[in-house]
């Protein structure tokens, strides 16, 4: 069972049906492969899979309460 938590300061949106592509749905939940050079010069925020083989791993740097 999915719950949805609200608060006082939620803020709830009325929703209605609305038209789209469905190549827009196909792409966002099987975003295209791509290779490591296109990712890069890709727009940000754009949804995509890089495939590529792992040659060198670095070590993992923590700062700031992330890994990097």
């Amino acid at each position: 069972m999915d719950i949805i938590r609200v608060r006082e300061e939620s803020l709830i949106m009325n929703t209605s049906p609305f038209a789209f592509e469905k190549n827009i749905e196909t792409e966002f939940l099987t975003p295209p492969k791509v290779g490591v050079l296109e990712a890069l010069g890709s727009p940000r925020k754009r949804k995509l899979s890089v495939s590529r083989v792992v040659k060198e791993v670095s070590n993992i740097i923590e700062k700031n309460g992330t890994k990097r």
